[in-house]
């Protein structure tokens, strides 16, 4: 079952399929580190959101909130959804989620 969600937990596993999702971003691997994905999770200004294929994570945005003098703003970050699940609105999903919890 697919599923969108804040994430709130860390573990090992989770950073490998992050930093794996986030090579097919870039094209260049990328890696996270348990501990820096402790502190991003524990950062009340970034959010994290991501699409599970019932506890694989197969997409993920990254949400940074920055409090200005008289108004906050949001950068969004690091969008994407795997390439086998891609064409299925996955995307689409997850960006009115993001824009939502932002």
């Amino acid at each position: 079952m697919i599923t969108i969600s804040l994430l709130s937990e860390c573990s090992a596993v989770i950073a490998q399929e992050l930093g794996a999702l986030a090579g097919e971003l870039s094209q260049i691997p990328r890696s996270i580190s348990e501990k820096q994905l402790e502190r991003i999770v524990a950062d009340q200004n970034i959010l994290v959101m991501v699409v599970r294929d019932d506890e694989k994570i197969i997409g993920m945005a990254s949400v940074y909130i920055m409090p200005q003098i008289g108004k906050m703003s949001a950068q969004i970050e690091d969008v994407v959804v795997s390439g086998s699940y891609r064409g299925q609105g996955l995307g689409e999903r997850l960006m009115r989620e993001v824009i939502h919890v932002a």
